[in-house]
């Protein structure tokens, strides 16, 4: 197997997952400059996940007979086009298509990462750290860009995120030169194994991400509910996700020490609790707990997701996938969530978040049961041979 260092897979996660982490914090500039509303913004952050999840689809099965090198790269090289081309437009759909640009960049050097993440000794462990390198970035341009922006404008925001990932060019230099992949008998692996229960996590990987940004979107409006003015939400929210890279700090710690349905149970608990503490909090305290909850939770569960993708197939086609679905449920969930927060109330919203996270858990169960009983039977046949 060739070699696999993590900061290559750092690299690719931080162009990857950047502007996706990122956007939602610069949705009000990009509304001012432009002079759109909320469904234009909503189109917007939609089709620059989509082109990272349409990407991360096609290359899910493409992948094996790639240089993940080179394909990080590409996806740079595109990435680093679209928001250098996001500085000079005043044009809303130009912009919109510079934007779509980057995320079909952002979603190749994605593809790059989850795949070298599969073929890792501990998948658990990288996908935390890297996670948590990302969380580090956001942080940085969290407490920085917004005062910036606020005299220079949007743009401040668009050439943050462009320095970012050309900081990251080296770690993208640390990624296989060669074919992927090369595992003993690989050619007698097909993609997407196990297809049942790879469909099954994927399934629970998009409850997990509703049962997440149904809240963090409306964390906002959330926090004013709550009776908050606009200085402590943005205090705490910045607070918020500092305090969230314990999340992934965590799952690298914690790896698979106590194997992965014990993690993902008390993860999946604590998110459900925490949606429900943000909704209904009628005071700051309640509100920053609730919050905290939310996002450590969500940066400490998502490297076993990955990790149980992994393990179904180490050539990456069922991780790549996590992309995709990924990118779908953070484009769509918002949409679901407005219609239930515009038609019921943010409580309505809360308890549709707790739903996703008890239905994520419920599957979970029964799939590391299946997975036990497949690799018992596997290794059966091994010692029968």
């Amino acid at each position: 197997m060739i070699p696999v260092r993590m900061s290559g897979i750092f690299g690719g996660y931080i162009i990857g997952l950047l502007s996706l982490w990122v956007m939602t914090i610069y949705v009000g500039e990009f509304m001012q400059a432009f002079s759109i509303s909320e469904d234009k913004i909503g189109l917007l952050y939609a089709l620059e996940a989509g082109g990272i999840a349409l990407v991360s689809l096609y290359f899910a099965y493409q992948v094996s007979i790639q240089s993940l090198k080179k394909l990080a790269y590409t996806g740079l090289i595109l990435a680093l086009t679209g928001h250098g081309l996001s500085l000079f437009t005043d044009t809303f759909w130009i912009f919109t298509l510079c934007r779509c640009l980057a995320g079909i960049g952002e979603g190749m050097a994605l593809v790059a990462a989850n795949t070298a993440g599969a073929a890792h000794k501990n998948p658990e462990r990288s996908f935390a750290l890297a996670q948590l390198c990302v969380a580090v970035c956001v942080v940085i341009l969290i407490f920085t860009v917004p005062h910036l922006s606020a005299t220079y404008g949007y743009r401040t925001a668009i050439g943050a995120m462009l320095l970012v990932l050309i900081i990251s060019i080296p770690l993208v230099a640390m990624l296989p030169g060669n074919r992927v992949i090369e595992h003993e008998g690989s050619d007698e692996k097909r993609h997407f194994p196990y297809p049942a229960l790879g469909i099954a996590i994927l399934s629970a990987f998009i409850l997990l991400n509703f049962s997440d940004m149904g809240v963090w979107v409306f964390s906002e409006q959330i926090g004013l509910k709550a009776g908050l003015n606009i200085e402590i939400i943005s205090t705490i929210l910045g607070a918020t996700t500092f305090i969230g890279m314990v999340g992934p700090l965590l799952a690298a710690i914690i790896s698979n020490r106590f194997g992965r349905l014990l993690p993902v149970t008390v993860g999946l608990l604590l998110l459900s609790s925490g949606g429900l503490m943000s909704v209904y909090a009628t005071n700051a305290g309640t509100y920053s707990a609730g919050m905290i909850t939310l996002v450590c939770c969500i940066g400490f569960l998502y490297p076993y997701f990955l990790g149980a993708l992994a393990s179904l197939d180490e050539k990456g086609s069922w991780t790549n996938l996590s992309g995709s679905v990924m990118a779908f449920a953070m484009a769509i969930a918002p949409l679901f969530t407005g219609l239930i927060a515009t038609h019921g109330s943010y409580y309505i919203v809360g308890w549709f978040a707790f739903s996703c996270s008890m239905l994520a858990l419920i599957i979970m169960v029964f799939v590391t049961r299946a997975m036990k009983k497949t690799q018992g039977l596997e290794e059966a046949q091994v010692v029968a041979k």
